[in-house]
């Protein structure tokens, strides 16, 4: 018997054990979907699809792939992966910053070497603000500030 980290030799166990791992269909269903045939009643779906996610293999499947679901969770809990809430804060903070906040030791600033030496620049404010419309799910008003950021461009020619 395995660990659970390979996937199953049959692939349609192996469709059935992801869908069930994934918390949002029942074991019946994932079995209508996955591996019962057109013909098959809704009694045997029902008590086959339970019994295929009580299988001493596909259980081990499933309970392995939701461990690294949950592993994935946890690095985002502890700080290894930004959220979109953390993102777009990251990118309120860099709109609001004074230029004055704009030093070596800040987080948020880029390094930029000119003929001068290394220059701490935040991002470009128009940037974040369209990167926080895209995390928002409000593509098209970054889209506006594009067009509103080429307008400007244009009548400072």
């Amino acid at each position: 018997m395995t660990d659970g980290s390979q996937p199953l030799s049959n692939p349609k166990h192996e469709r059935f054990a992801l869908l069930l791992a994934q918390g949002e269909v029942s074991a019946a269903e994932a079995y209508r979907q996955c591996i019962a045939s057109n013909k098959a009643s809704a009694a045997t779906i029902e008590t086959e699809g339970p019994a295929l996610a009580r299988s001493p293999q596909v259980a081990l499947r499933i309970a392995w792939i939701k461990s690294q679901v949950d592993e994935k969770a946890k690095e985002r809990a502890e700080g290894t992966v930004l959220s979109i809430l953390e993102k777009r804060l990251m990118a309120a903070r860099i709109c609001r910053a004074k230029p004055s906040d704009a030093r070596m030791d800040n987080p948020d600033c880029e390094l930029v070497m000119t003929k001068m030496g290394p220059v701490a620049l935040f991002p470009s404010k128009a940037a974040m603000i369209k990167i926080d419309n895209d995390l928002a799910g409000e593509g098209s008003e970054a889209k506006g500030n594009d067009a509103m950021a080429e307008l400007l461009k244009r009548l400072r020619k």
